[in-house]
Order: C-alpha cells, then structure tokens, then sequence
C-alpha cells in the first residue's frame, strides 16, 4: 500500500509498505525512486514496528552512459546457471501439519553433521519473500532444548518432541517459528543416530 512521498539519496521517492495480512510474517516499508524506480531504502520491521533490518542507499546516479555500456552485457556469453542438486530424498517419517497460507515446500534433504555424524533431515519452506527451514533429528545431550533466538531477522527455534530434535530456522517472527514446530507430526520411526 502506498504511504506517501519522502526523500531518498536525495531523490524523491514513493513510499510503499508491504504488511501481510495474517501477521505472520514480517513487513517492509520501501522507498522507490519516482524516475528510475529502483528501490533507495528497505526497512523490514517486525509486528511492534521495530527495523530488524535496513538497506540503504546513501548516494547514486543514473546515466544514458551507464546504459550503452551495461547493454554490451546481452552480447556476452555467460556459463550456464549453477543448479543446486535436487534432494534425493523422497519421503520422510515426519511432517510438518502447519505452514503460512503462501508457503510452499521446496527440498527435502538428509545430512550428516560434520562435527557429531548426527543424521539430520531438513525442509525448506519459501512463499518467494521469505524462507524458512525445519531440521529434524534424534535428540542427544546437545539438543537444544526450548531454545528461541531472534538476531536480526532471523529466528531459530528447537523443541524435543519425544525422542526427536526439531528446529525451525529462518526469516519469521518468534511466534510462527514456534507455531511450526510445535505442528511437526512424527509416524513411525524417528531419525537414528545410525
């Protein structure tokens, strides 16, 4: 929704905040320039309003000049876009029985930690803005127990479900973090320590 007008790097701007609907995510208030229309500020704020992130652009220019040399660009040959390999694994004996409306499952992967060999699986969960991951594993010793950390923008948060780990890492406020984890459903099994 547009907010208003306001200077940026001494151009005048449009400025437009992006707030989700449902309140579990965060938002953005964004500067754009009214001539080039690139964006000049991002301030990505949490529920109370509080910036847990900020980009900004201090000075720029924009030039007919920069224009002609960047078009050398499209006659250039590239190499191919690297590619992540697709996870191979196909099916787990957990899931995760809640998500954000707009949050879509990307891969789903199996690993070792480098440090303990503890087998972990992961989900990773986007709606094109933001992401998240769920990691699932036995739980041990070292198992973070009704951790919650915030830094920034990012969440992590772990729960011990019986006999399994489960953390939720990424781009959401504290409170879907928790939600998440708290949806995660086991069936038969469990992640072992194998």
């Amino acid at each position: 929704m547009k907010v208003g007008r306001a200077r940026e790097a001494g151009a005048a701007c449009q400025v437009l905040r992006v707030v989700p609907k449902d309140g579990l995510r965060y938002s953005y208030v964004v500067w754009v320039d009214e001539k080039s229309h690139l964006p000049l500020r991002a301030d990505l704020l949490d529920r109370d309003g509080e910036v847990l992130e900020q980009y900004r652009t201090i000075s720029f220019s924009v030039s007919e000049r920069l224009a002609e040399i960047m078009a050398g660009l499209n006659k250039v040959q590239l190499p191919e876009v690297l590619k992540l390999p697709k996870g191979s694994v196909q099916e787990t004996f957990w899931q995760v029985t809640w998500v954000p409306d707009g949050f879509q499952a990307m891969e789903l992967n199996r690993y070792r930690m480098a440090m303990t060999e503890r087998l972990v699986e992961s989900q990773m969960y986007s709606d094109g803005l933001f992401n998240f991951s769920v990691y699932v594993s036995a739980s041990d010793n070292y198992s973070l127990k009704g951790q919650l950390v915030r830094q920034g923008r990012r969440t992590l948060h772990s729960v011990v479900k019986g006999e399994n780990e489960i953390s939720v890492v990424g781009d959401i406020p504290p409170a879907t973090a928790q939600r998440i984890a708290q949806s995660v459903m086991f069936g038969v099994g469990g992640v072992k320590a194998q």
